[in-house]
């Protein structure tokens, strides 16, 4: 793998070799073959949630087959604190904390004052079925100060294949690439919830791909609940706290189809599918190693509005495990069965809905729980009250603001982001991780003046949402690993996403 992550994570070769000989042999020619990697990141699927329920899923669905002869690492830490999709799928893709990315959160303040994405570029602009798209700046990695292993790759083969496809941009963008002068461009597509189709950046190309389908989204969406859910769930189906826009809180959702709350059905995930198996006939044909990048979101959406308990989260987790053996199954059929390395992980956890936190949690009785999940209800904190961008507060320092900002309820800590030493405690090294340098960022973004920690099971979001994540607990830090077709990496850190794929892509 690239030098810059050799330290901690690369095997003895031969080893590494032994342990994908499959994949890097024709048995008929003798020949080295194209690899193929197979990325999966899952929106939000916590490694508690993960822990406490991928074995009781079915036998024949997408976890189970992953799970038989993978390597599943259960707990596997970001080092990061504010613990959110875009500075996770940055972190996955580079091997790199958010201060070395440059990507620190979703939504930042950047230096013209406004507050948004570091993805967003207004020197690209959005591509749709129809071709670019009026008023509507594409995206970039114009801010990333590091490379994505895609661009790693591509500076290997400049003819490797790179596919990225998610429901988010910030989900698809980071498994893509700045390319050079005669390397293959990214293919980077994912859904636009405002004009309700699949779109690109000219960031990478000046049209969608060939094989992209759009979906013909119906007028009304009814979700009924798979009868499996009231078996596995351990809360009622109407859970106080849950949102109520989406058909209220019990089965059946009924609710109007919009490009937003497409976001939170199946056919989100199903559309995910779709366009990695029609990528993949598409390049059917291996000549170069090919990266096929996929970040699936409903989940995250689903947990959002109805907290990661409740029998919407099982239901749309039942959904994504038939999604997945669809996937496996078509990719086998298009490239062979075991003929592809498969490494799933996700983006962060996510905190137990509030109100379902009873007076004595399961995962507060008896031994310590290594997820330090809340044992009493925690508090929504509001961004917008606290005059921050969730964790991150711009502006002049003051005793008056950090005592304004540490009197809210839910607030545990606030830390002077110009002093902070790492070295002090694990919670200052997460945040110094998380944050640029004191002395100025080296891309668009303002430095913060102060970082809010909130209380254990306490969490920033907003209306509709009623959970969420992006606290440096490990709740929210801990997700995943699972590999298949790939050795074990030797880091059990994010980092091992980038060393298993590169090593499934490479042999390195």
């Amino acid at each position: 793998m690239p030098h810059e992550l050799a330290a901690g994570i690369r095997r003895p070769l031969a080893a590494l070799l032994a342990g994908a000989l499959f994949l890097t042999t024709s048995p008929a020619a003798g020949r080295a073959k194209p690899r193929i990697a197979v990325a999966i990141v899952v929106d939000q699927l916590a490694a508690w949630v993960a822990e406490e329920r991928l074995a009781r899923l079915p036998k024949n669905g997408g976890f189970a087959r992953l799970l038989n002869g993978g390597t599943w690492i259960k707990r596997c830490p970001y080092e990061h604190a504010l613990t959110e999709t875009a500075p996770a799928h940055a972190a996955l893709y580079t091997g790199k904390v958010p201060r070395e990315s440059g990507i620190t959160a979703n939504e930042v303040k950047r230096k013209d004052g406004r507050v948004a994405s570091l993805l967003q570029d207004t020197d690209t602009q959005l591509i749709g079925a129809k071709g670019p798209i009026a008023g509507r700046p594409g995206v970039s990695l114009k801010q990333l100060l590091v490379p994505t292993l895609s661009e790693a790759l591509l500076a290997k083969d400049p003819r490797a294949v790179v596919i990225a496809i998610s429901t988010k941009d910030r989900g698809a963008v980071f498994a893509g690439a700045r390319v050079k002068p005669g390397q293959r461009p990214p293919e980077v597509v994912w859904w636009d919830d405002r004009t309700s189709q699949v779109v690109t950046s000219t960031a990478f190309a000046p049209a969608l791909p060939v094989w992209v389908a759009q979906p013909t989204l119906s007028k009304e969406f009814r979700w009924e609940v798979d009868r499996e859910v009231s078996k596995l769930a351990r809360v009622p189906d109407d859970e106080t706290g849950e949102a109520e826009d989406l058909g209220g809180r019990t089965f059946p959702h009924v609710f109007p189809m919009t490009g937003k709350s497409f976001r939170v059905t199946a056919a989100a995930d199903d559309l995910t599918v779709e366009l990695a198996l029609a990528a993949a006939r598409a390049h059917r044909e291996r000549e170069h190693p090919t990266l096929l990048a996929l970040s699936f979101s409903r989940f995250d959406y689903v947990g959002h509005r109805f907290g990661p308990d409740s029998w919407e989260a099982w239901d749309a987790l039942l959904e994504l495990d038939r999604a997945l053996a669809r996937l496996l199954s078509g990719l086998d059929q298009v490239w062979g069965k075991d003929a592809y390395a498969v490494v799933l992980s996700a983006d962060h956890g996510v905190a137990p809905l509030p109100e379902s936190i009873e007076e004595e949690p399961p995962w507060c009785r008896g031994a310590p729980d290594p997820y330090e999940r809340p044992c009493r209800p925690g508090v929504r904190l509001s961004a917008t009250a606290l005059g921050s961008t969730d964790a991150l507060v711009y502006g002049e320092r003051s005793p008056e603001l950090e005592a304004r900002l540490f009197a809210r309820p839910g607030v545990a800590r606030v830390l002077d982001v110009c002093k902070l030493d790492p070295t002090r405690s694990e919670l200052e090294r997460l945040i110094s991780n998380t944050v640029p340098p004191c002395d100025g960022a080296a891309n668009d973004q303002l430095v913060p003046s102060y970082y809010v920690v909130p209380k254990p099971g306490s969490f920033f979001t907003e209306r509709p949402d009623v959970a969420s994540h992006g606290t440096p607990y490990r709740y929210d830090r801990m997700v995943p690993l699972i590999v298949r077709g790939a050795p074990r990496p030797e880091e059990d850190t994010f980092r091992g996403f980038y060393a298993s794929l590169w090593h499934a892509l490479t042999g390195e």
